[in-house]
């Protein structure tokens, strides 16, 4: 059964282009289009609508030792009010899902996860609680609602952004709707990701609107976040990639002694990699897409996990497994697109 948002109504009256995304009916883009968007979050501010991410309420004085089981994290070093990005394993150190997780009140913790794996998690989860533990398990998302304010301005037209540190989480106001701000994204850029009642978001979405808040779709926000290399689910991260082969390695706290996987984890952090996530840019006029082949010379050597065209950078840009071990800065490497040789090189992994 295909779902809507709370902000489904004001998608339409803004005349958006809407597809099917994870089970929902999501804007893709608005009028003015995917270029407009992203322009306007890159140099001053733009929303989006991001409701179909999963939101999951963990509570009980036992639910950090068991969500510990998974995390990639230790959370004895997460205080109150903080924020983190984390990556959630299964026991036999498969990706789940990435994720962030904000600590609320020291035994209650939001996890923030993508819409596709937010029943796995729960699944998962639910299935290594001990008899008798202290754990409560709320699934918030068709309760609530979620709107991201991303770019340089953001805290112009959210002033209550400047009093929230980067990667924090805080209970405030938006004229008189109670929100929860978190001071995180999916852009690379500043900003916060506001959660509310379902029936406030679309009074809370036309406010930002009215302050000249561009609406912005998922077509941007998969520009957005190849800009800056960031992973997708489902691209680069699944269950047949670890997390060093997806440059993952500094999110992972061997610390954490309770994670299941942690002899795996650790193995593979000894183990040489089959496979590594590089950015690339098109020195060719083309665009890459998900699944072509990566050359050097006539030897395939790796291929395309997600690919764009940049309009601020004009050129094409990618992620990309190389399967051959030679990964460095410049390499000059070729992609097939539609049975054409296409030449790119391997870049810095920010882009804007």
């Amino acid at each position: 059964m295909l779902l809507y948002t709370s902000l489904y109504k004001n998608h339409k009256n803004l005349d958006a282009k809407l597809v099917e995304f994870n089970g929902f009916m999501m804007p893709l883009n608005y009028k003015d289009g995917i270029v407009s968007e992203v322009i306007s979050v890159r140099k001053n501010v733009g929303m989006f609508d991001v409701s179909h991410m999963g939101r999951i309420i963990i509570g009980g004085k036992d639910s950090k030792k068991i969500i510990s089981k998974f995390l990639s994290i230790d959370l004895d070093d997460f205080d109150i009010g903080k924020s983190k990005y984390t990556i959630f394993l299964n026991k036999e150190c498969q990706i789940v899902d990435d994720l962030i997780i904000s600590n609320l009140d020291g035994n209650t913790f939001l996890l923030v996860v993508n819409a596709s794996n937010r029943s796995k998690i729960i699944k998962t989860i639910s299935s290594n609680i001990d008899y008798g533990s202290d754990i409560q398990i709320i699934d918030d998302t068709s309760i609530t609602s979620m709107i991201a304010v991303q770019g340089p301005k953001s805290s112009e037209i959210l002033p209550v952004l400047k009093t929230i540190d980067k990667y924090q989480i805080k209970k405030t106001f938006i004229d008189k709707y109670e929100v929860t701000i978190s001071t995180t994204g999916y852009t690379g850029e500043e900003g916060g990701e506001i959660i509310c009642s379902n029936a406030d978001a679309p009074h809370i979405w036309n406010l930002l609107y009215e302050k000249k808040v561009n609406p912005c779709g998922l077509g941007a926000r998969d520009v957005l976040r190849l800009e800056v290399s960031l992973p997708l689910y489902g691209n680069e991260l699944n269950l047949e990639t670890n997390p060093f082969e997806v440059n993952l390695g500094r999110f992972i706290d061997f610390s954490n002694k309770d994670l299941l996987s942690y002899e795996k984890l650790y193995s593979l952090s000894k183990n040489k990699l089959r496979k590594k996530l590089v950015s690339f840019k098109m020195t060719s006029k083309a665009i890459p897409r998900k699944d072509y082949k990566i050359y050097d010379r006539e030897k395939i050597i790796g291929f395309v996990t997600s690919g764009t065209f940049s309009s601020n950078l004009g050129l094409g840009i990618g992620l990309g497994f190389i399967c051959d071990g030679s990964t460095k800065i410049g390499r000059k490497i070729s992609i097939d697109i539609r049975g054409k040789t296409q030449s790119a090189e391997i870049a810095k992994r920010r882009f804007a």
